[in-house]
């Protein structure tokens, strides 16, 4: 709880405006009570237990937790589990947002098609790339069902601008994660500070490919297997 507190107090500090937290064990309403504390209850925080709840624990904890008011539970219960988190999201007014159960365009279409839940978390990394991420978003907008640009903690700033990339292409993300290069990354692999600015703004990336350009002398320190193609 309190290291917790200390970054919602960062967040603040930075003007950000939603936050999510990470749940899933005996401290967690007492950590979302320490950054409701620093953020005020205008803050829009999301949670994300990423699997770690059966159907009756999530409903247990998120009914305490309820109190001090969070707006999303990301990944209630563990990848595959559709059932469970479908009953969950029929039983809580808050959405579930879809994040290890949606890897796939297939997993999108079955998540859809079960009603299981009203969010995903759409991850460049994990759904294949720009385009089934392009055809992901689609079938949330046909299902009705919202969806976030999602992130690696760490990613490259590669990562980064094609998440930006994406964004820029479609309708609705109702949040934006990634960007955090120079915050988490003690050295990038591009030349470009693809970092957000404060209160999480960000720029449309410009010019060539990905609008970023690689500096191969750093990225060469970090390679760790290489293969030639033609």
């Amino acid at each position: 709880p309190v290291k917790a507190g200390l970054s919602a107090l960062k967040c603040r500090l930075y003007g950000l405006e939603n936050i999510k937290l990470k749940v899933g064990d005996a401290e967690d309403t007492a950590r979302l009570k320490a950054v409701r504390i620093i953020t005020g209850i205008n803050t829009d925080v999301r949670l994300d237990a990423n699997g770690a709840w059966s159907f009756t624990e999530a409903i247990e904890r998120l009914d305490r937790m309820r109190m001090f008011n969070f707006s999303v539970i990301e990944q209630p219960v563990k990848k595959g589990d559709i059932a469970s988190m479908r009953k969950i999201s029929a039983a809580i007014p808050e959405p579930v947002m879809a994040d290890e159960s949606m890897c796939t365009v297939e997993d999108a279409e079955n998540l859809a098609e079960a009603r299981a839940c009203k969010m995903f978390n759409i991850r460049l990394s994990k759904c294949g790339g720009i385009i089934n991420s392009l055809k992901i978003a689609r079938i949330a907008k046909a299902a009705g069902i919202s969806y976030q640009l999602g992130c690696q903690v760490g990613e490259s700033g590669v990562l980064s601008a094609a998440g930006r990339h994406f964004v820029s292409c479609v309708e609705g993300a109702r949040y934006l994660e990634g960007s955090y290069a120079r915050f988490l990354l003690a050295e990038d692999v591009v030349r470009e500070d693809v970092s957000f600015g404060y209160g999480g703004r960000a720029d449309i990336l410009k010019g060539p490919g990905l609008g970023v350009t690689v500096d191969e002398h750093r990225l060469k320190k970090y390679i760790k297997n290489k293969l030639t193609i033609g």
